[in-house]
């Protein structure tokens, strides 16, 4: 089993993650999602890099489980953002944590629908979205859950309230920052009726709130993950296309693994460049479909482990 080894299953991860949010009736939900909770934050701590990798991976060439793999990365995106950059209390990471990885088992089964359906929701689907916040708070309660942050930060997640996290409620900055992290990983992951949006898109969504103005939450979590975040790909002024596998120096200069080189052909082992340097800076993110080759996902996690990351951030560039 993945708690077994220091090596993770992600898919066996991703597996009792769907496991949990179906079947969440009876006395073994509560251990399940702290065992899930832990082993995840085991992982951020020990791999953030390899963690990101993994489950952007997951997020952007899969529809199945989108649930589970979608509260998956929310719960990671969120966890670092909070304590690398945020600084929060871990009892609040962690009460984070588990309401991200919650906050939509009201409708587990609609989300996975959803993510395979071909048409736009129907009025009746909207209607339940709507509902749903309120309606996984109830269902938390009824198996034991009662820690106030957890299940106010699940009955807030969705709402779109811009501004600064100072004057708000911990619950509210809980719920703040699950909202932007929400928003970007929805972004990145496809769905049967559209592709997902490049990942800098995602950011740009995510950094600037409702009324056009830097939003102090997903700014946290922009500088934790990167404009340019591991197990997205890029174009480089070299004219290669790279995987990124480490976060870097600054927000726009991750380490990545060249896949394919100037002449459009794969490069059989990935090549390791340093996108601080002029002639590997990154020009463009790349859409997952638009990487037309067989990359082998544990070499490349392998190298989220090898490389050596330039940290702390030196910030956020001001014309982002």
């Amino acid at each position: 089993r993945a708690e077994a080894s220091d090596e993770p299953d992600w898919i066996d991860l991703q597996t009792q993650v769907d496991g949990m949010l179906r079947d969440f009736r009876g006395d073994s939900f509560l251990p399940r999602l702290d065992r899930l909770q832990k082993e995840l934050d085991r992982q951020l701590q020990r791999n953030p890099d390899g963690t990101l990798f993994a489950l952007i991976h997951l997020a952007g060439s899969e529809i199945r489980r989108y649930s589970a793999t979608h509260a998956m990365l929310v719960c990671a995106v969120c966890s670092l953002a909070a304590r690398e950059v945020l600084k929060w209390h871990e009892d609040h990471i962690i009460a984070m944590c588990n309401a991200a990885l919650t906050m939509n088992i009201g409708m587990t089964d609609l989300q996975d629908r959803m993510a395979m359906q071909k048409g736009q929701p129907t009025a009746e689907q909207l209607k339940l979205i709507e509902s749903h916040a309120p309606r996984s708070v109830d269902m938390l309660q009824l198996m034991g859950v009662s820690n106030p942050l957890w299940l106010e930060a699940v009955l807030y997640h969705r709402h779109n309230t811009p501004g600064p996290l100072a004057p708000r409620s911990a619950s509210q900055r809980l719920a703040r920052l699950i909202q932007r992290a929400d928003m970007f990983a929805a972004r990145l992951s496809p769905r049967t009726s559209r592709p997902p949006e490049t990942p800098s898109a995602a950011m740009q969504a995510c950094y600037f709130d409702e009324n056009r103005a830097v939003d102090e939450a997903g700014a946290a979590i922009i500088k934790a993950v990167g404009i340019y975040s591991p197990g997205t790909f890029v174009r480089l002024q070299s004219n290669e296309i790279a995987a990124v596998i480490k976060r870097g120096l600054n927000t726009t200069m991750p380490k990545v693994a060249v896949l394919i080189n100037r002449q459009g052909m794969a490069t059989g082992e990935p090549i390791v460049r340093d996108t601080s340097l002029v002639e590997f800076r990154i020009v463009a993110s790349v859409p997952y479909r638009e990487v037309k080759v067989n990359h082998n996902l544990e070499r490349l996690l392998a190298l989220t482990r090898q490389v050596t990351a330039d940290r702390p951030w030196q910030g956020i560039p001001r014309n982002y």
